[in-house]
């Protein structure tokens, strides 16, 4: 309940974005605060030969996955809670692994 909540409201915060341009500034600086963040965490897994744009893309995608799980959480989702984990594990594992 209260995780489909809150991706009701992210999913409102990023509509209104899209109408206000104030909103769509921080909307941005929030993005752009997560994938620095995201780079820095995920530094230590870069694979010899990537560039830093490999390692901004695999981040990205991984950020268009959670972001479909949050929209999937504030629909119901169906997936076996347990399926679901071994399935995200396997996707990072096969970005980063």
């Amino acid at each position: 309940a209260r995780d489909s909540k809150v991706a009701a409201l992210d999913l409102e915060i990023l509509a209104e974005a899209e109408r206000n341009a104030v909103v769509a500034q921080v909307v941005h600086h929030v993005e752009t605060a997560q994938l620095e963040r995201g780079v820095e965490a995920l530094a230590p897994f870069r694979k010899p030969g990537w560039t830093d744009d490999d390692l901004v893309a695999r981040i990205a995608f991984l950020g268009l996955i959670l972001d479909g799980l949050q929209l999937r959480g504030a629909r119901g989702s169906t997936a076996a809670p347990a399926a679901m984990e071994r399935a995200y594990r396997d996707i990072i594992a096969a970005l980063f692994g």
